[in-house]
Parts: C-alpha cells; sequence; structure tokens
C-alpha cells in the first residue's frame, strides 16, 4: 500500500489526495450531486491494502486505491440510508478510538 496519499470522503464523493503537496491525484463520485438535496453528505471509509471501502446513503462500494475506479456497489436493500460505520477484521475502523474500544479501560477516563 501506498502510504504518500491520504483519502478524504465527503458530499458523496473520494478523493485521493498527495501528503506531500496536497494534490488530488483522483476523484470518485459514488453518487452524483442530484442526488442529495442539501449536497453535505457524509462518507464512511475503511482503507484496506489496495482497497478502499466507502459507505454513503445506504450504499456501501469497494474502489480501486490506485485508481479510483468504482469495483463494486451494494445497494444494501432494506437497511436504510443512515449513517454506517465501516470495520475490519484486521482491526481497522471508521470510528474513533473512544467508540472502537469502548469496551477498554482507557476510553472510559
Amino acid at each position: 500500500m501506498n502510504t504518500d496519499y491520504i483519502y478524504l470522503g465527503t458530499a458523496g464523493v473520494v478523493v485521493k489526495v498527495s501528503k506531500d503537496k496536497g494534490e488530488i491525484a483522483w476523484r470518485a463520485v459514488l453518487k452524483p450531486e442530484s442526488f442529495f438535496s442539501s449536497g453535505h453528505v457524509f462518507v464512511s471509509m475503511l482503507v484496506e491494502e489496495d482497497r478502499v471501502f466507502a459507505h454513503t446513503v445506504g450504499e456501501l462500494f469497494c474502489l480501486d486505491a490506485a485508481s479510483g475506479k468504482i469495483l463494486w456497489r451494494n445497494p444494501l436493500s432494506g437497511l436504510g440510508s443512515q449513517l454506517g460505520t465501516l470495520a475490519s477484521a484486521t482491526g481497522g475502523s471508521s470510528c474513533p478510538d473512544q467508540i472502537k474500544y469502548a469496551d477498554d479501560e482507557k476510553a472510559r477516563d
């Protein structure tokens, strides 16, 4: 995995940004802007190896981390369109450490 970039999700879009210069390497539109009445839609993300998993408005997407190409999408039928949190069996999560480790004694301090 290339660690020279960060990934930002906002308003139904995911972008790959260079840490060094802040330049956008690619932009993936998950949902067209016309889909949103307000234009402000949260995107939950999880980066794992060569994949970026993104959730927005009740739909899950898998993107290629190098190109931004959408590899697959799942409408998650019947689950609604609320905010979602992503987690991985390898320990990654899209939620803050305080929530992720709620049972940990340190999180209660």
